[in-house]
């Protein structure tokens, strides 16, 4: 779906709330140049695309269309926010109809991001985009079946730590088995069942992904790099650098 598509930059251009008014026959929406999702707080309509096919929409369900989607709609009442955004590139030309199964949790963030749009008070835009995301990041997590299994449930707090304390060369894995109430042997074990790797492995990836970016985009020295970046010292961490890159740090900066 679109909301995986990590590397299409997305703009969001505005925020609305809609009321359709009651009519039984299709009317054709001129196309869009800017791609929509919409959430229904309530309704009961139905749209056609390519004159042919048509899916029902009702309340609590997200409605994806992409720039340039001509469809025809009609509704017996509906009620929704839609946010309207930019894409880097463009989408593969189909629709998607979603259902995300806490309703309340997804009208609050919809809601959230149409009342920051309209007040704009200072920092709306960033705002706006970062509920956006969260939207997205619901979406994603709800169509993976993965994220609904005891084994992610279970370590889920000790993931969101790792993500937001990487940098800390303080950071153990024992310490985050202590978070979750769980065995060194159990905590692995879900995580390989997850994510594929052993904790130790995520961990040094989300270091070394930081120390790219470190090394493309400021000054600092190689052992610098390595002390942001949740390493020891410069000598393990270039090590690790160039087991994972076949290159050297430096070697890296110079390419």
């Amino acid at each position: 779906m679109f909301y995986d598509d990590i590397d299409n930059a997305l703009k969001v251009i505005g925020v609305r709330i809609l009321h359709a008014s009651t009519h039984k026959k299709d009317r054709w929406v001129p196309t869009r140049s800017y791609n929509t999702l919409s959430f229904r707080i309530n309704a009961r309509s139905s749209c056609v695309f390519d004159e042919t096919r048509r899916v029902e929409i009702n309340k609590g369900d997200l409605l994806f269309m992409p720039a340039d989607t001509k469809f025809g709609h009609n509704a017996d009442y509906e009620r929704l926010i839609v946010i309207h955004f930019e894409s880097e590139k463009p989408f593969e030309k189909a629709f998607g109809v979603m259902h995300f199964e806490n309703y309340d949790e997804m009208r609050t963030l919809f809601e959230s991001a149409y009342h920051t749009w309209a007040l704009k008070l200072t920092g709306y835009y960033q705002k706006t985009v970062s509920i956006f995301y969260k939207i997205l990041e619901k979406l994603s997590v709800s169509d993976n079946p993965t994220y609904a299994t005891y084994a992610y449930k279970s370590i889920l707090p000790a993931v969101e730590r790792m993500q937001r304390r990487f940098k800390d060369p303080s950071l153990k894995i024992s310490d985050l088995c202590e978070l979750v109430n769980l065995s060194d042997t159990q905590f692995r074990k879900h995580f390989l069942t997850v994510f594929g790797v052993t904790p130790m492995k995520y961990l040094t990836k989300l270091r070394l992904k930081y120390t790219c970016e470190l090394l493309d985009g400021s000054p600092m020295s190689i052992e610098e790099v390595a002390h942001s970046s949740g390493f020891n010292d410069a000598k393990h961490f270039s090590t690790v650098f160039k087991k994972a890159y076949n290159i050297s740090p430096l070697q890296y900066r110079k390419r």
